[in-house]
């Protein structure tokens, strides 16, 4: 299976907490918006290679997507296409 290259919006997770306990107002919250790699044989994601973001195989099982390489792009499971097995 070749990578898959799509646009992703990264958010900082302590910020979206503090957001919805009123502690921070939203347009403080912090977030980052790329285009990532993802790739199911990398194991782990990485952000220490430059610009680029790399989703592996560890983030695609937590939230239960799978790679559709032809149309480049991420699905949910189809065992459970209403709900991630597991929300990070």
């Amino acid at each position: 299976m070749g990578p898959v290259h799509m646009q992703v919006k990264l958010t900082n997770a302590i910020d979206e907490g503090l957001v919805r306990r009123g502690l921070l107002n939203p347009n403080r919250l912090r977030t980052y918006e790329t285009v990532a790699l993802v790739d199911a044989d990398a194991v782990r994601t990485v952000l220490v290679t430059g610009d680029t973001v790399l989703i592996g195989q560890t983030v695609l099982e937590t939230l239960d997507l799978l790679v559709d390489c032809n149309n480049q792009r991420l699905i949910p499971n189809p065992e459970h296409p209403d709900y991630p097995v597991l929300r990070v």
